[in-house]
């Protein structure tokens, strides 16, 4: 017979046997054009070979295959992973397998099309499979957007017994097999993991699977398991949270230290000998959007939403739901990018797999995306905005803190984390100082730099005297380098704040002393100090981690809705949520439980709870009892202020505020409701 080969305008023709057998298998080497066309994540060139196999005399039969395939080497090196020899940074977000609207994945490409260009839209360039393998729609569309994929076998055991049952074992490595085997040609078929978090890794099977992958097809990376790290694997490279989940994600790290962004993971990934990638970052939330449930026409419906829409009416806040999502989606983006940005400043670092850029509704459900289910905005921010910080070449900018002092002196270096395809020779950057109106206040020029791509160059530093600028006030640095901007928020405090009026009785404790003065017609500020009970309950700064539900013992909040304008407020410059300023204030604190307060006490500072209970929960309220005026806070405004700087500006703004004219509430509460509040259980 004789066998054609076709790839573009190059053909080649031989003359072959095919034996008298049910598979015959017929090798060639190929001529390929020159210069190849290599696929990656910007020039995703897709190729489609033609065979056809004529019979000797022609008389006898034809046939044609055809199969689209790319060109490209991924491969590893040390701690980096290489894509046609250039170090690559992979950009992830999870992809769960939702689809409500029909209960299952779809076939065709346009579909699938649509569904990874919103993830490309995002700045990424690589998507999870999480325990599951898509259809081959899904590789099709991947491989002409540029997406590289990480399929994954079926599994998901945390108790690592993986091989315990002998007809699952021979299933997942036959299954294995048969994943790559049919989608191996794909060029973005890049990645394959045996499972999601089987145990320890150090199963027998799936290192010995590995290692048969590994032989049978060269041409993807392998790693045993989707986390928990363990090195002694025979893996390509490792999905990793770090030693006790902790190590290369800001769970637990944003509850614990103070805001910055110099953090980076270099510390743990220095121990590793091959590629990491951070399993599942982020999985902050927001609150749930209840107008989402329309949205649903197919067989599955959210009737969770039915439960926090109960919990708000119940608890009069019904109408704040709104509000509520966009404070806390507020939150919710500003940690994520301090997620991203942080792995983006560690040396060595291979990636990351969000989790994700949309909600889950299964396992929780965990309101975590940008996206709802349905993979719809939520409004949050805009793809364009979130490539600021995701993207192939980011602006990183070193500060050591958020909040600052007017006798301060700010020196933040500025780099650049460059994966882009190539070199930039004379990259010129620049940043500029805004306060919250957006007038510029500062600016200045960095020297030229040649920026290699597959790295962190450094572009200079920023240093500002802080002396010279009003306070207190909320400032912004936007760096440019380029065509590419990023910035970051920052507070200015005065570094002396006027001493208290004396018409002003401050307390720390509810007590007979208290309550006598309020009787008496006087002006109270009541500073609670933390170590008396009263009935509260714990807040955070983050939002919920991936669900309330699932994590019960965490206790967390979902940020806060605060009365900007308030002049409570007036020197303590924020927006209507949480920003990197309420870190000392609401980690590790508590939040007021306001049930069966009076009609018409909104807080000053209103904490959101978790959308199951939706308590109502106050951080700073005033009141009016009896003939006295009350302005009470739970947090702690008293302790460590020489170093605690929000916390002092927040408590000077409150005492000057309860000293002055404007103070006037206008919600009356009984003595007796406040007695049962503050001196409550917990």
């Amino acid at each position: 017979a004789n066998l054609t080969l076709t790839i573009g305008a190059t053909t080649d023709s031989t003359g072959v046997v095919v034996g008298n057998l049910p598979v015959s298998i017929i090798e060639r080497d190929f001529p390929l054009a020159s210069p190849a066309q290599l696929w990656d994540e910007f020039a995703p060139a897709v190729q489609e070979l033609s065979v056809s196999l004529t019979s000797t005399p022609a008389a006898g039969f034809f046939d044609e295959a055809r199969t689209k395939f790319g060109l490209r080497a991924l491969t590893t090196t040390g701690k980096q992973m290489m894509l046609n020899g250039r170090v690559i940074h992979l950009r992830g977000t999870v992809d769960n397998g939702s689809f409500p609207l029909k209960g299952y994945p779809p076939t065709d490409v346009q579909t699938w099309r649509a569904r990874l260009q919103t993830y490309k839209d995002y700045g990424f360039n690589h998507v999870r499979f999480h325990s599951w393998c898509p259809p081959e729609a899904a590789f099709t569309a991947a491989d002409e957007l540029g997406l590289m994929l990480q399929v994954e076998n079926p599994m998901w055991i945390g108790d690592g017994r993986v091989s315990a049952d002998d007809k699952r074992t021979e299933f997942i490595g036959t299954e294995a097999h048969r994943i790559v085997n049919t989608y191996g040609n794909h060029p973005s078929f890049a990645l394959m993991s045996m499972g999601n978090e089987e145990g320890s890794g150090q199963d027998l099977f799936l290192g010995k699977l590995v290692r048969s992958l590994q032989e049978d097809d060269p041409r993807h990376l392998y790693s045993s398991t989707s986390a928990p790290d363990n090195m002694r694997r025979p893996d390509n490279y490792f999905v990793s949270a770090g030693p006790e989940w902790k190590n290369l994600r800001g769970d637990p790290r944003f509850e614990k230290d103070p805001p910055d962004t110099t953090f980076d993971y270099r510390q743990y990934v220095g121990k590793l000998d091959r590629p990491v990638v951070a399993h599942e970052l982020g999985q902050w939330t927001v609150f749930p959007d209840l107008a989402e449930a329309h949205e649903y026409t197919g067989p599955l419906q959210p009737r969770y939403l039915d439960v926090y829409r109960e919990a708000l009416e119940r608890n009069g806040m019904l109408s704040e739901a709104e509000a509520f999502r966009q404070a806390s989606g507020a939150l919710m983006v500003a940690l994520y990018k301090e997620e991203i940005e942080s792995n983006l400043r560690t040396p060595d670092m291979t990636g990351f797999q969000l989790l994700g850029l949309t909600d889950w509704p299964g396992f929780g459900p965990a309101f975590i995306g940008m996206l709802d289910t349905l993979g719809e905005s939520k409004g949050l921010i805009t793809p364009e905005a979130f490539r600021r910080f995701s993207s192939p070449t980011v602006p990183l900018l070193r500060l050591k803190k958020r909040t600052w002092t007017t006798n301060e002196t700010l020196e933040a270096p500025v780099e650049i984390a460059h994966y882009g395809p190539a070199e930039i020779d004379n990259l010129s950057a620049s940043w500029v100082l805004r306060d919250a109106a957006g007038r510029t206040l500062a600016s200045g020029q960095l020297p030229p730099a040649k920026v290699a791509t597959g790295s962190n160059t450094a572009l200079g530093a920023i240093r500002l005297e802080l002396k010279s600028f009003p306070a207190p006030e909320r400032y912004s640095i936007q760096v440019s380098a380029g065509a590419f901007v990023n910035d970051w928020d920052l507070w200015l405090y005065p570094e002396k704040l006027p001493s208290p009026k004396s018409n002003i009785v401050i307390a720390t404790r509810w007590d007979d002393a208290t309550s006598k003065e309020l009787a008496a017609g006087r002006t109270v500020v009541l500073l609670l100090d933390p170590r008396h009970k009263a009935r509260t309950t714990p807040t955070t700064f983050t939002t919920s981690f991936w669900a309330n539900s699932w994590f019960p013992d965490r206790h967390e909040t979902m940020g806060i809705l605060c009365q900007s304008s308030h002049r409570a407020l007036a020197d303590f410059p924020t927006a209507t949520h949480a920003d990197w300023q309420w870190w000392d204030l609401m980690s590790g604190s508590r939040a007021f439980v306001l049930n069966g307060a009076p009609a018409g006490l909104k807080p000053v500072v209103q904490v959101i709870d978790d959308a199951a209970r939706s308590y109502p929960l106050g951080a700073v309220f005033e009141a009016r009892v009896g003939r006295g005026k009350l302005l009470a806070t739970s947090f702690d405004l008293i302790n460590s202020l020489d170093t605690r700087l929000a916390a002092r500006q927040l408590r000077s703004s409150l005492l000057r505020y309860a000293a002055s004219r404007d103070f006037d509430p206008r919600t009356e509460v009984q003595a007796a409701y406040l007695s049962e509040l503050f001196s409550g259980k917990d």
